[in-house]
C-alpha cells in the first residue's frame, strides 16, 4: 500500500535532446549564412566592363564596397554557438519532492521512510519494520518488498527530527516482491549505513520489542502501526497460512512495511511479521480511498532463518 508520486532529478542530457540541438544549430548556420551566399552569388553575376564604340576606353561599373555581416548573421552564428555548446552542459531539472513524512529521531519499526526509485524518478512512501543485524553485523531493518519499486539498491530515507532534513540512511539490499496471491512472498531487507545511524528498537520508541513470536493463533490479538494510520490498530486473527497472517485492523496506503506485533503482559511486544496490504472484502476495488478493515502480514520468523538474520530487542528493563 504504498503512496507513490513522481519526481525528477539532476540528469544529463539524453541523445534526443543531443539531436534536437544539433538540428537547431544546423538551422541557425543556414540563416546566418543565407546572406553572404546570396552577395556572393550576386558578386559573380556583376556586370563585365564595356567598351565604348569608337574608343578604347573601357568603362566598368563602380566597384561597391564589401559590406560588413549582417546583424541577422552576426545573431544566427551567435544562437548556433549556444546550442552547440549546450549539448555539453548538464539538462537540470528539479530535485525531487520529498514525501511529507512525519520526523523521527531515529531509525526504528513505525518510522516513516521515503524509498528513491535508483533514477530518482519516483519516491514511495512505506513505513519501516522491525530491526535486524546481519550474518555480516550489518544494522538493518525488513520491509515490504513491494516497497522497493524499481528493486536494487534503492536508497532508504526518513525525515530527521535530529538533522533537520530528510537524510539517507540506508540502500535495499534484498528485495522479494512475487505478488499478493497465496503465498506469494513480499519483504524486503534495507542495510543502515553503517552504526552512526541512531536506531530505536521500539514500536515507535514506547513499545520495546522483547523478542519474536514464531507461531500466533486463530483469535489472537495481533497489532499493526503505520505511518498514515500514525496509531496501533489492533485486531483478531482470521487467518493463518504458512506465510501470512490476516486479521481485523485498518490500514492505509503509507502502512506497509510496518510492525505487525503481539502486546505482552510486561509492556513490551514480540515481532511476528511486516505489513504487507490491507483490504475490505465488502469492496475490494477501494484501493487508497479509504482504510482497508482487514491487514495482511508476511510472517518474519521463515526470512530470520533464511537470510541469518538477528533481531534486535530493547534492553530489559526497558518497557513503560
Amino acid at each position: 500500500m504504498p503512496t507513490a508520486i513522481r519526481a525528477s532529478i539532476l540528469a544529463m542530457q539524453s541523445p534526443v535532446r543531443t539531436v534536437e540541438l544539433l538540428a537547431a544549430a544546423l538551422a541557425c548556420l543556414a540563416v546566418a549564412l543565407g546572406p553572404v551566399v546570396i552577395r556572393r552569388v550576386q558578386r559573380k553575376a556583376a556586370p563585365a566592363p564595356t567598351t565604348f564604340r569608337g574608343t578604347a576606353l573601357a568603362y566598368t561599373p563602380p566597384r561597391r564596397e564589401r559590406p560588413g555581416m549582417s546583424k541577422v548573421t552576426v545573431l544566427g552564428l551567435a544562437t548556433a554557438a549556444l546550442f552547440v555548446a549546450a549539448i555539453w552542459l548538464p539538462l537540470r531539472r528539479p530535485l525531487p519532492t520529498h514525501l511529507a513524512l512525519p520526523t523521527a529521531s531515529a531509525i526504528g519499526p513505525g518510522v516513516g521512510v521515503e524509498v528513491d526509485a535508483s533514477d530518482g524518478s519516483v519516491v514511495t512512501g512505506c513505513t519501516a519494520g522491525f530491526l535486524v543485524t546481519t550474518r555480516t553485523r550489518q544494522p538493518a531493518f525488513l520491509t515490504a518488498g513491494h516497497c522497493n519499486k524499481s528493486g536494487g539498491a534503492s536508497p532508504v530515507v526518513i525525515n530527521s527530527a535530529s538533522s533537520h532534513g530528510y537524510v539517507t540512511v540506508g540502500h535495499f539490499s534484498r528485495t522479494v516482491n512475487e505478488g499478493t496471491v497465496g503465498e506469494q512472498h513480499d519483504i524486503g531487507l534495507v542495510v543502515l549505513d553503517g552504526d552512526a545511524v541512531p536506531q530505536a528498537p521500539a514500536v515507535t520508541g514506547a513499545w520495546p520489542v522483547s523478542g519474536v513470536s514464531a507461531t500466533v493463533t486463530s483469535g489472537q490479538l495481533l497489532c499493526k502501526f503505520g505511518m498514515t494510520t500514525n496509531a496501533p490498530a489492533c485486531g483478531p486473527v482470521i487467518y493463518l497460512t504458512e506465510s501470512k497472517v490476516g486479521f481485523r485492523a485498518d490500514a492505509q496506503c503509507g502502512d506497509s512495511g510496518g510492525p505487525v506485533y503481539l502486546v505482552q503482559t510486561d509492556g513490551t511486544v514480540t515481532a511476528v511479521g511486516i505489513l504487507i496490504r490491507g483490504g475490505d472484502p465488502n469492496d475490494p476495488a477501494t484501493g487508497c480511498a479509504k482504510p482497508g478493515k482487514i491487514s495482511a502480514a508476511e510472517l518474519i520468523k521463515p526470512w530470520l532463518d533464511k537470510w541469518e538474520l538477528t533481531p534486535v530487542v530493547a534492553p530489559i528493563g526497558s518497557a513503560h
